[in-house]
């Protein structure tokens, strides 16, 4: 990460360019959206600009205006297509409250581009109203507020982590559920070698897990096994797991999903990781729709999987509730759209 360079402004207004037409905007679309694309000489001499360079190019940068004395605004947020979905956004995220913190603000305001409102949500953004598109009349933009002296949370894919997940992780599933009942490391460790994108993390800003969820992809056999009533999922092994997010003819397992205890009542960490989950269905399904199957014995856990879309289709031989869900692509975009109103309804109590 870097201070960008004024004789970079061409370059980095056609980079903007490239990853706003990456959302499948219109040739007119973008032409109208072109003046407020373009970053020019004076601009990054006056404005904290900063450029992230993998192998000597840089793939994305960011740009800080002042607002007030406590406020700033992300001027620019833009990751070269080719970069997206790789956690540069969010390394250059994190830079960015860094920066803003060093110079005494503390809240970030964004106005962001519909297709990325997940990402800032997953960044501690809060949707506080919507605003006028400078290049779009009557078109209207999402507002999100970052607090900045607030602890923020994150998602995070696990192979964006850093860090092999798979021990945190089961000591977090052995603070809530009991050492017996949480997952053995060397077991998820096999998984995680075999498909890293089966954990969604969620951290606080100190580097700290505070929750997870864990989806596990299964050919059409092995995922009809964890709907009978004597399914183990400990007998799952790496071999199971199929390297696509979503596999061909067969289904998603639900693992776990498990919220440190002083972040389940006043933290949306749930709502966060369940949201991230829908995300990537939306994604990855193409609108064939997908098949997502759980278990759950607390009365929280049969909520979560309710919310996914799933229902109730037999028990356990050890008393668990059996979940099975067939969505279509409208059903997982109307499941996002029911989970981001629980999130908005929460910051305004």
């Amino acid at each position: 990460m870097r201070k960008a360079l004024p004789d970079e402004a061409g370059y980095l207004s056609k980079l903007a360019f490239r990853s706003k037409a990456y959302w499948g905007y219109s040739d007119q679309f973008m032409q109208a959206c072109l003046g407020e694309l373009i970053i020019d000489i004076p601009y990054i001499e006056n404005h904290p600009v900063f450029a992230i360079e993998v192998e000597g190019r840089v793939i994305g940068f960011y740009a800080l205006e002042q607002v007030s004395a406590s406020e700033a605004e992300l001027g620019y947020m833009f990751i070269e297509p080719a970069s997206i979905g790789k956690g540069y956004g969010r390394k250059l995220m994190d830079h960015a409250r860094q920066q803003a913190r060093k110079s005494g603000y503390t809240k970030i305001i964004v106005q962001a581009d519909p297709n990325a409102e997940q990402f800032y949500r997953a960044a501690g953004g809060i949707l506080v109203g919507t605003r006028e598109s400078a290049s779009i009349p009557g078109r209207q933009l999402p507002l999100f507020q970052i607090d900045l002296e607030r602890s923020e949370i994150q998602i995070i894919r696990g192979y964006e982590y850093g860090r092999d997940p798979c021990r945190e992780i089961a000591e977090l599933a052995a603070r809530l559920y009991g050492r017996q009942s949480a997952l053995p490391v060397s077991l998820l460790q096999r998984w995680y070698r075999k498909n890293a994108s089966i954990f969604r993390i969620a951290e606080a800003l100190q580097g700290l897990m505070v929750g997870y969820i864990s989806t596990l992809p299964l050919g059409a056999s092995k995922f009809r096994e964890t709907t009978q009533p004597d399914f183990q999922e400990t007998s799952l092994q790496a071999e199971d797991i199929d390297n696509a997010f979503y596999p061909e003819g067969g289904g998603i397992f639900l693992s776990s999903i498990a919220v440190a205890s002083e972040f389940q009542e006043q933290s949306p960490v749930s709502l966060l990781l369940r949201l991230a989950l829908v995300e990537d269905l939306i994604k990855e399904s193409y609108n064939r729709g997908i098949r997502i199957s759980a278990q759950a014995v607390s009365q929280k856990g049969q909520s979560c999987m309710q919310s996914l879309g799933m229902q109730v289709c037999g028990d356990t031989a050890s008393g668990w509730k059996i979940y099975y869900g067939e969505l279509s692509g409208v059903d997982l975009r109307d499941i996002r759209n029911s989970l981001l109103d629980k999130l908005s309804a929460r910051f305004e109590m």
